[in-house]
């Protein structure tokens, strides 16, 4: 049984998590172990004597090291490896703390417990019995970490509702570095897209991988300059809608219903791109990204809601690019100059462009029922929603523009 526990107070920085010491310890006293195999007068007992004793132990390393004991320097090592990890994960920078992260102190924690343990015996021999019986318990709560986390791997083979793809289990993860590796060679892919973090791919394929984790499902397309492109998603109830322009290699099914799939979006070179709008504009901008164009879905239409897709590529990095979370948005402006619609598509942050990456990203345009059919001006632009900033394109043979303007009717 793994433990959990989110911390709802996180930012751009670290933040202290005392949990992490705590799931630590539980490794060392059979915390959440023993409650499954014994019942609780026995059970609590065991945890609070492997408990002392851990603190005996850390009590004999302290002393050893201050009077420069012969072995303190194996006292040392244990503590070392023990409170490192514990000490990384008490300041972290995700949501969730999860025990399993402090799985590598199990051993360095119980024999700093068994320390604690031999000092008693040592000094009063009558307490061997009670000692030996302490060396057992320790025992057994290794063996229950193993054992209920082999368990659990058995139980859930898959992912989970709802849990990123980088939640499942070890078995699973097996399964998976076996299939990226299968498909990454055959396509001669060397990073994947995906909602996961930017280790999990080299974990899993034992190779290093990059990870491109800031697409945003299915709204956002980004095609590498002239390489192709690996597209990871999971669901539940059936497969993943495929990505736009791409072609499904793969859908592993997992117990549990759940699916996940592999869609190589193939590369495309700079002339293929400028080809895929159906309205080309090729406008430059100072943010670095060129509109090069857009694609009207079905025609607008009261109470009904269409869908126009845009094509951005980064043509240039701007010096000031990581301070941008520019997206791109639609009005639909009446004859007064009022709007009577304003959508727009979640911003990516500069920090992430990489020069000649292609963004295509579709915009929702819901129409009123209430909304007079007729003409109106349809403009199409970038907005940085948190600094309240647009950007300037600079057509070809034409005076800067702050957005693209064409008619637009609705029926």
């Amino acid at each position: 049984m793994e433990v959990s526990r989110a911390n709802r107070n996180l930012g751009a920085s670290a933040v202290f998590a005392p949990d992490a010491a705590w799931f630590g310890l539980s490794y060392v006293t059979g915390q959440d172990y023993f409650d499954q195999l014994l019942p609780p007068w026995a059970a609590t007992p065991l945890q609070w004597a492997l408990g002392l004793a851990f603190a005996l132990g850390l009590a004999v390393v302290g002393v050893r090291l201050i009077r420069r004991h012969p072995d303190a320097w194996v006292g040392a090592a244990l503590l070392v490896w023990w409170a490192v990890p514990v000490a990384i994960f008490s300041y972290h920078w995700w949501s969730t703390l999860w025990q399993w992260h402090l799985r590598t102190t199990l051993p360095a924690g119980q024999l700093l417990a068994a320390i604690g343990l031999t000092w008693l015996i040592e000094r009063w021999p009558r307490l061997r019995p009670a000692g030996l019986a302490a060396g057992a318990a320790l025992a057994l709560a290794s063996f229950m970490v193993v054992q209920i986390n082999a368990a659990d791997n058995a139980a859930r083979p898959g992912p989970e509702p709802g849990d990123r793809l980088d939640m499942i289990t070890l078995n699973a993860s097996t399964q998976m570095g076996a299939t990226l590796n299968r498909v990454m060679a055959a396509y001669s892919i060397d990073e994947i897209y995906g909602d996961l973090p930017d280790v999990v791919p080299t974990a899993w394929t034992g190779h290093p991988v990059g990870a491109v984790t800031w697409s945003i499902e299915n709204r956002l397309v980004i095609i590498p300059d002239k390489r192709p492109a690996l597209y990871l998603h999971t669901s539940w109830g059936a497969p993943p809608l495929a990505m736009p322009l791409s072609t499904r290699v793969q859908v592993v099914t997992w117990p549990g219903n759940a699916f996940t799939s592999l869609d190589l979006v193939p590369a495309y070179t700079r002339a293929a791109e400028t080809a895929l709008p159906q309205v080309r504009l090729d406008w430059s901008s100072d943010t670095g990204l060129t509109l090069l164009g857009y694609t009207p879905g079905a025609p607008l239409r009261q109470g009904q809601t269409s869908v126009i897709t845009t094509y951005w590529r980064i043509d240039s990095l701007a010096g000031t690019r990581s301070q941008f979370i520019f997206g791109p948005y639609l009005h639909l402006v009446n004859a007064d100059g009022s709007l009577a619609v304003n959508v727009s598509s979640p911003g990516l942050p500069g920090y992430y462009y990489r020069q000649g990456d292609l963004y295509i990203e579709t915009i929702d345009v819901p129409i009123p029922a209430n909304l007079a059919s007729g003409t109106y001006k349809l403009d199409l632009g970038l907005y940085d929603g948190l600094h309240l900033a647009g950007t300037v394109f600079h057509p070809a043979g034409q005076a800067d523009q702050q957005f693209y303007r064409t008619d637009a009717t609705v029926q």
